[in-house]
């Protein structure tokens, strides 16, 4: 199997994973909002507000906005879906030909994944220079150090340094450390790359009160941010 092909492959089961992890995250948000309608459903049945029409008609207001968004939440399950079937058709038409009879569901898929990734690591410098940009998230921290170092390196060696740009995620004035970015950029400016710098319009904890739960490993963050990007 030759490079491309690895790439596109990577790519595509890339692609299905995120359309089988949006569908799932829409399952749950439609739950979550039929659980709110029906709740809400009972308040307004309260014979209290029956006899007070301000207050009922409050509920009453309250219920139908919750109700639209238990349909959109129907809806996305629908989209979603759909998305993540078309993923998952397009992944099998790239794999098939590779391995004829194999499936591609969740466990497979990512047995599939592992293995590509195996034999691209056993094969850094082709790897190199088959890519066209690499990018290096960099905190600045001793794992990053060691991670910019190797890839450095190996970019170098492959006669290849313009392709390194080493990437710095700032998580707003409330919660970097002070001095970090600067530390990445001066990394950087040792190894002779490109350094850029990508912040959120409203930092970590603003993005976490934005989607009203703090992220973990069932609700990651990082990759689901949108950002603006800076030199």
């Amino acid at each position: 199997m030759d490079m491309p092909t690895r790439r596109r492959l990577l790519e595509g089961i890339r692609r299905a994973h995120q359309a089988d992890a949006a569908y799932t995250a829409a399952g749950r948000a439609r739950t979550r909002a039929a659980k709110a309608t029906a709740a809400h459903a009972r308040i307004t049945r309260d014979p209290q507000l029956q006899g007070a029409s301000d207050e009922l008609e409050a509920a009453q207001a309250v219920h139908a906005g919750l109700v639209r968004r238990e349909q959109e939440a129907r809806a996305k399950v629908h989209r979603t879906f759909t998305a993540a079937r078309a993923a998952n058709r397009v992944l099998a038409a790239l794999y098939t030909p590779h391995a004829p009879g194999r499936g591609t569901g969740g466990g497979s898929r990512s047995d599939v994944a592992a293995a590509l990734l195996g034999e691209l690591a056993a094969m850094p410098r082709e790897l190199v220079l088959a890519a066209d940009k690499i990018l290096v998230s960099t905190s600045g921290g001793k794992d990053s150090l060691v991670c910019g170092h190797r890839v450095v390196t190996l970019a170098a060696e492959a006669g290849c340094l313009d392709k390194v740009v080493m990437v710095h995620a700032d998580l707003g004035e409330e919660s970097e450390w002070p001095g970090v970015r600067e530390l990445a950029q001066r990394q950087a400016e040792r190894w002779g790359v490109e350094f850029i710098v990508v912040q959120a319009d409203r930092g970590l904890l603003g993005l976490v009160e934005k989607r009203g739960m703090w992220p973990d490993a069932a609700r990651r963050l990082c990759t689901v941010i949108c950002t603006n990007s800076s030199r």
